[in-house]
């Protein structure tokens, strides 16, 4: 014990060393994490640019799929029975078909509030199925009668009307969900982290907002519920082990020579 004692008093280059080592091991930590950083700016421009790019189509697809779902024009004014005929709505109900499927493989089926716009994709497709047939049977209808005009029968109607009033929810539902990732988008593109809590939290804002204008965001509740999940993201990840780790490193080699010391004043 003496020996090592006097070793460390007569050879100070020793603990010097050490520090320069722990120096050494914090650097490279540091330049891991900046090489780290680097690489995650160019991710978050490349995916940042796609995620543009995806905005744009699905509100293109989108406002093509409610222009889909107009039938005023079939019902608003008097058509000729066999210009009626003519009409391609079969047509209309494929690119119906083919511009949800579009829209639903663009969404995130895991996310409720995607699950939920899907679900109502299904809902107006099926009802535009419902409301094609019963133009199918009407014609028939009319044909038997001896009709040279189209008449729409209160089931059309009906339909009609349940139709229009899904489309005015799935487009509500989609403006909110279009300046949900927007707003996403522009916090990404700061290379920020965007909390998945806060996420959700901004999005019922969203939602609230759009059902009142003047309802005023709760800024408070946002700065906890998005403070909380940065703190349980952090104490979660692997930095927060590796400067633990380090530190603790760094204070061992600081206190060897006292405990040193200590040990030897208790062994004398």
């Amino acid at each position: 014990m003496d020996e090592i004692l006097e070793f460390f008093k007569t050879n100070k280059d020793a603990i010097t060393a050490v520090g320069v080592v722990s120096t050494f091991l914090i650097s490279l930590v540091s330049l891991r994490f900046t090489v780290k950083n680097n690489k995650a700016v160019h991710y978050v421009n490349s995916v940042t640019k796609n995620r543009v790019d995806w905005i744009e189509k699905l509100r293109k697809n989108m406002a093509e799929f409610i222009a889909l779902l107009d039938t005023q024009d079939l019902t608003d004014k008097f058509i000729e029975l066999d210009d009626f005929i003519k009409i391609p709505m079969g047509e209309n109900l494929k690119r119906l078909n083919q511009t949800g499927s579009e829209i639903k493989l663009m969404m995130n089926y895991s996310d409720d509030f995607d699950r939920k716009i899907m679900l109502q994709i299904d809902l107006i497709i099926a009802q535009y199925k419902r409301f094609h047939l019963q133009i199918q049977q009407s014609i028939f209808d009319n044909k038997t009668n001896g009709d040279t005009v189209f008449v729409p029968n209160t089931e059309i109607m009906g339909l009609q009307q349940a139709m229009e009033q899904s489309s005015a929810d799935l487009l509500d539902n989609m403006q909110v969900y279009l300046k949900s990732e927007w707003n996403r988008v522009k916090y990404e593109s700061k290379g920020k982290t965007y909390e998945k809590e806060t996420q959700l939290f901004d999005l019922e804002e969203l939602m609230k907002k759009k059902a009142d204008p003047n309802y005023k965001n709760d800024v408070w509740k946002r700065f906890c519920i998005n403070t909380k999940a940065m703190f349980k993201r952090v104490l979660h990840s692997h930095q927060l082990s590796i400067i633990i780790f380090i530190l603790g490193i760094v204070i061992l080699v600081m206190c060897v020579p006292d405990m040193v010391k200590d040990v030897v004043g208790w062994f004398s």
